[in-house]
């Protein structure tokens, strides 16, 4: 109450549409944020100078890097160099538009200098129809990859015996049929 006055003014303004809107907005954020921080992959964010502007904290797991070191930096930094033309090429087909989305095989190098093998899968980010960056998600795939070694090495090992071996070879199935 004003001095000298026998009424107030109270002006307001309905916001329960706001206020949704914004409890919808932090919601949806909690879930994103949820999603990313939590995922077994590598997820990140790289701008239209192909800089790494988020890297999700998978990173420490599989890298043993914090994801504020990576920031800033570019993938092709920490990618080994026989893969590189793999990583570059992936980039400029997103760059130019001749794919939406590259799915590679790659090494990238841990905080302690060795490699491991990561499936990758890049893919646009678009801003107003133009590319304003490029997000990637990758997943170790080391253990299948020395598996993978170990069958054709065994397979070649067989091979050679075979392909030198004096005797003649004859291969029968349970029926006894050739």
């Amino acid at each position: 109450k004003l001095a000298n006055t026998s009424y107030i003014n109270v002006y307001f303004n309905e916001i329960t549409e706001l206020y949704h809107a914004t409890l919808q907005l932090k919601n949806n954020e909690r879930k994103y944020r949820y999603l990313a921080e939590n995922s077994k992959d590598l997820i990140c964010l790289q701008n239209s100078f192909d800089q790494l502007m988020y890297v999700s904290p998978s990173s420490m797991k599989l890298l043993h890097f914090e994801a504020d070191e990576l920031l800033g930096n570019t993938l092709t930094e920490y990618c080994h160099p026989e893969d590189l033309y793999l990583l570059r090429s992936a980039i400029e087909k997103i760059h130019a538009r001749t794919a939406d989305i590259e799915t590679i095989e790659i090494r990238l190098r841990n905080k302690s200098g060795n490699y491991q093998w990561f499936e990758m899968q890049l893919y646009p980010v678009l801003e107003n129809g133009e590319i304003a960056g490029i997000q990637s998600s990758a997943r170790d795939v080391s253990q299948l990859k020395f598996q993978e070694m170990r069958i054709k090495m065994s397979e070649l090992k067989y091979r050679k015996l075979i392909d030198n071996m004096d005797l003649g070879y004859l291969e029968v199935d349970i029926n006894g049929k050739i």
